[in-house]
């Protein structure tokens, strides 16, 4: 009976050692996703962000290609230039 229980202690230890370590492997793979979710997101921050820029130098462009006077084009030139200061 003993030899029994000392098996079923033994086995107990190498369960209980397996799980520690799926579990210290699953940390270690968690935080590179959470990782590369954050960077993803600022990712999709970034393109929204250029997106919008990108659509006010196109406005802008289609601005100064349809002004008509020398004034026009400098006034729309100027606007571009403060537009898509960083």
């Amino acid at each position: 009976m003993a030899a029994g229980s000392d098996q079923v202690s033994q086995s107990s230890q190498k369960l209980a050692e397996g799980t520690s370590e799926q579990a210290a492997s699953i940390e270690e793979t968690s935080f590179p996703l959470e990782e590369m979710s954050s960077m993803t997101r600022q990712n999709a921050q970034n393109a929204k962000e250029a997106k919008t820029m990108m659509e006010d130098i196109v406005g802008d462009m289609i601005a100064l290609v349809g002004a008509r006077g020398k004034g026009d084009v400098k006034k729309v030139a100027t606007i571009a230039a403060f537009d898509t200061a960083p």
